[in-house]
């Protein structure tokens, strides 16, 4: 482990920049909080607070063995896949930003309501594998770079309160597989 822990300030571990936390298995009383870039969480770990990442210019490698448990607030940064992450059901990934697959799954937990919707703006870069293991609803941008695949399940993305969903760059392809697009 190479992040600091600061029991004077709240009980955080601050990851600042090529700094890495490793827990196996164990679950994370403390905050984890994330500035810089080239940072790496990894193992089997459960977590008690969310991931708040500093602002824009914060990069975070997430590969953990295990669906996570509570959700990244990403304030713009980029969060990079070093496995296949599973989102648990209601986690997301809140406060816009990017996320880059790194060839690796993003598995969506379950259902995304109305009254609980995906409501921030996220570049998913190369998403060879997205998943949706219930109905999303968007009520905003998703936008993807690269090629990228949709595997729906036979789920519902729900675009009725504004949502988009919008394939950018000169190399940009989406395949939907499985899902149903409402609100087009």
């Amino acid at each position: 482990m190479s992040a600091n822990f600061d029991p004077a300030n709240g009980d955080t571990f601050k990851l600042e920049g090529s700094d890495s936390l490793r827990v196996d298995p164990g679950t994370l009383t403390k905050q984890i909080n994330v500035s810089g870039t080239d940072n790496k969480i990894e193992g089997s770990l459960n977590l008690s607070n969310d991931i708040e990442f500093a602002d824009a210019s914060t990069g975070l490698t997430l590969g953990i063995q295990n669906a996570l448990n509570k959700n990244i607030n990403m304030n713009n940064g980029t969060l990079t896949l070093g496995d296949n992450l599973q989102l648990a059901d209601d986690v997301r990934l809140t406060g816009s930003g990017t996320v880059d697959f790194n060839n690796y799954q993003l598995s969506l937990g379950g259902f995304y309501s109305s009254s609980n919707p995906w409501m921030w703006n996220q570049t998913f870069q190369g998403a060879a594998d997205l998943v949706l293991n219930g109905h999303v609803v968007v009520n905003n941008d998703w936008k993807f770079k690269g090629k990228s695949v949709i595997n729906g399940r036979g789920n519902i993305i729900d675009l009725s309160g504004g949502g988009q969903i919008i394939v950018s760059g000169s190399d940009g392809e989406l395949h939907l597989n499985d899902v149903y697009i409402k609100g087009v």
